[in-house]
């Protein structure tokens, strides 16, 4: 028996549902509405210098890790790069930013550590680095917390504040052998990320408090795609937006990058509302291709060439800077650089060699403090010297 033909040959697209968006309400309904919630809402009947301190409460005070990832396929790539804003860039430089960004997508990840205020106070109180508990080893101390080599890095301090699960772990934290299975991330919204939900209660509050998710955070980058993709995102006028920004800077890579970059006019025009500046170093001597800065090079003043992109923040109004100079915990000098077995054929796995090596070539902690005072002074302008004394 032949199939019975359709009741219809009305084809099957015209059958789909087609959604409508309500519609707009009028804008005399919207005006009954906000004069209610002026007369009503116990929040809007507060002064405004208040209501504003209220805001700043609810949505400012976290530091948030901004994270550029891998997108996934299908991901809305209309955001991930601004041309219009950045129409004065070079050819190159329109390129350079596409290559870089348009496969990426931004995540914000909310601060779980102490405040970079707080990790500072810490990092210049000598008395505060105990040693960690160990056996009775004879070099059970000498790479562990507290020996007099060692800072905590900002890497261990913020190891806890992205996510642990391996579904939503950033690419960076992924060995490589295993990125090629990550999944991708979409782009997520700041607001959707902090859960920001007093900005959408009403026009009114949205309209005086929507700067306030930039303007009274700090916003931490850890490498230059993802600064590059926050300003992309933003655009300049609205980066000026930023007052406190948390910049991860890696003496030993990636210096030139940073340098150009930073010294491009519509990327550091952005850059012009920052007055908190909080700075945290990492010096690496990890492998082949690094090439951070030795002891000696801090005593005879050979740091400029990593230094050079910070001058840019010389030029600013700074009211707060702080510098936390520490070794990166993979590298050579590290907590876990020592035991690194790639790493200790440069010192023919013995003990007392890489001992030796660390007394020549890595700053004590109180040479740290001592360079990071001097850098503080640099970037506020109170001095221009930069040799360890």
């Amino acid at each position: 028996m032949s199939k019975r033909c359709p009741a219809t040959s009305q084809p099957e697209q015209d059958c789909k549902r087609v959604r409508r968006d309500p519609p707009l309400p009028s804008p005399e309904s919207v005006n009954l509405i906000r004069q209610r919630n002026a007369q009503e809402s116990p929040l809007l009947r507060l002064p405004a210098e208040l209501r504003n301190r209220i805001y700043e409460l609810v949505v400012g005070g976290h530091l948030i890790h901004v994270e550029a990832e891998d997108k996934k396929e299908g991901c809305s790539k209309s955001r991930a790069f601004d041309e219009s804003a950045f129409a004065q860039l070079t050819i190159w430089q329109s390129l350079q930013l596409k290559r870089w960004c348009d496969h990426k997508s931004l995540h914000y990840y909310p601060c779980t550590a102490a405040s970079e205020g707080e990790a500072y106070d810490r990092f210049l109180d000598a008395s505060a680095l105990e040693f960690l508990p160990g056996d009775d080893e004879v070099f059970a101390n000498n790479w562990r917390l507290g020996d007099r080599y060692h800072v905590l890095s900002c890497k261990e301090r913020h190891a806890k504040c992205l996510p642990q699960d391996d579904d939503k772990k950033p690419e960076w934290m992924w060995a490589p052998i295993d990125r090629s299975r990550l999944a991708g991330a979409t782009n997520m919204s700041l607001f959707r990320a902090l859960e920001f939900g007093l900005l959408q209660t009403c026009s009114q509050i949205h309209h005086e408090a929507k700067d306030l998710p930039l303007s009274a955070n700090t916003f931490s980058v850890r490498d230059l795609v993802s600064f590059l993709l926050l300003a992309c995102r933003l655009g300049p006028l609205r980066a000026q937006i930023i007052k406190s920004i948390h910049i991860v800077l890696r003496l030993g890579r990636d210096r030139e990058h940073w340098a150009y970059w930073l010294a491009v006019p519509k990327i550091s025009h952005g850059l012009s509302g920052v007055r908190h500046f909080h700075l945290s170093l990492l010096i690496i001597h990890a492998g082949m291709g690094d090439d951070g800065p030795f002891r000696d090079d801090f005593f005879s003043g050979r740091t400029t060439s990593w230094l050079s992109g910070l001058d840019r923040f010389r030029a600013l109004p700074l009211s707060c800077v702080t510098v936390i100079l520490s070794d990166d915990p993979d590298s050579k000098f590290g907590i876990k650089g020592f035991s690194d077995s790639a790493l200790q054929y440069g010192w023919s796995h013995d003990n007392e060699t890489w001992l030796q090596l660390r007394e020549h070539e890595c700053l004590t902690a109180e040479e740290k403090r001592r360079w990071a005072k001097q850098l503080k002074s640099y970037l506020l302008n109170e001095t221009s010297d930069l040799v360890l004394r």
